[in-house]
């Protein structure tokens, strides 16, 4: 998450897999999908204000 102290906003970037997961033995995390598969994730954000 990227929140820069001062400012009213934040960056969030929701992964499903471990940080440097490309570079990790067994690729923890990551599908390769073949030809013609598809996937689909769903990911869902709420905010309350205090």
């Amino acid at each position: 998450m990227f929140c820069p102290q001062g400012l009213d906003f934040f960056c969030f970037e929701p992964v499903s897999h471990p940080v440097n997961a490309h570079h990790l033995p067994g690729h923890p995390g990551l599908k390769l999908l073949r030809q013609g598969e598809s996937m689909r994730l769903e990911f869902s954000l709420q905010y309350k204000k205090p």
